[in-house]
């Protein structure tokens, strides 16, 4: 359904549940019947603070009903522009406002070309851009050679040459799209965006999104993007892992990830392992 689903080994809901002075998560188990087995119970909480609505559930299913098309209740006015951005260089797309970015869909000339594009907006003139990502990751596209279409809620690929990003990004007085190609060649792109003119309902922040890959070793921490003096409400989250396919591991086929994920929100994790923050830990 829209708000619940399982995976391999687990269960999930991304169901609203809102409360006023407390909130606990428990786990029944049958220690006979499971003796062998063994449970992690993730929770992801976000507290509404006033800074960000929290859209009504009936919004979320109508967008889940038509999951990977035109999620917004404006009216969809494309526009297109078409570059060769030179290798080493860039393009930028300058928007004025008050307005808003409903969409923005990306098609280069082959899947390769992804490896060296990045994503770096900026709004209202800011010092430095609130949107630093590989391009392909507001599409939630995978790195070549490895390809699969995904559809979300709020962002969908083809698997190959195309990603569209639906998040809302508004913006006050100007908006500067730039997309840079880190290749050794040039890349044939196309941008379609669509756009809403007139102020966005307040509060609202400005679309964030950051970027961080790594390679680690066992027990050895990873530290991913952190951001720090804001406020607001966590939209997505991408992992990204690849299997060794050298060969040195015989009848590896699969993409996997294995080990934890932690997020932490409004703190850090205490000395005697009780929680000063929401920290999910996500295993395999």
């Amino acid at each position: 359904g829209p708000f619940t689903g399982h995976r391999s080994g687990g269960h999930l809901t991304h169901a609203q549940l809102r409360w006023n002075n407390s909130f606990k998560v428990g786990l029944w188990d049958d220690g006979f019947h499971n003796a062998a087995r063994f449970h992690r119970v993730a929770a992801l909480i976000g507290t509404p603070e006033g800074d960000v609505p929290l859209a009504p559930m009936a919004d979320w299913e109508r967008i889940d009903a038509a999951r990977g098309t035109w999620p917004h209740q404006a009216a969809r006015v494309p526009q297109m522009v078409s570059w060769t951005v030179p290798a080493g260089s860039s393009q930028t797309l300058q928007l004025t406002g008050p307005s808003t970015v409903l969409e923005v869909t990306c098609t280069v000339g082959a899947p390769s070309d992804w490896l060296g594009m990045w994503a770096r907006f900026s709004w209202d003139n800011e010092a430095t851009p609130s949107v630093d990502v590989p391009l392909r990751v507001l599409g939630g596209m995978m790195a070549p050679p490895y390809s699969h279409p995904v559809t979300g809620l709020m962002f969908k690929n083809d698997g190959s040459r195309r990603i569209t990003c639906y998040f809302p990004m508004p913006f006050t007085s100007t908006a500067r799209l730039s997309f840079v190609n880190q290749n050794g060649t040039p890349v044939n792109l196309r941008v379609e965006y669509a756009k809403l003119d007139g102020a966005y309902p307040q509060p609202w922040g400005y679309f964030t999104a950051q970027h961080r890959s790594g390679v680690t070793g066992s027990g050895e921490p990873f530290l991913g993007p952190r951001i720090t003096n804001a406020c607001g409400t966590l939209r997505g989250v991408m992992l990204e892992d690849v299997a060794d396919t050298t060969g040195r591991i015989p009848n590896q086929q699969l993409t996997h990830l294995e080990g934890d994920l932690c997020l932490r929100i409004n703190g850090n994790r205490g000395e005697d392992h009780s929680f000063d923050a929401s920290e999910t830990s996500i295993g395999r």
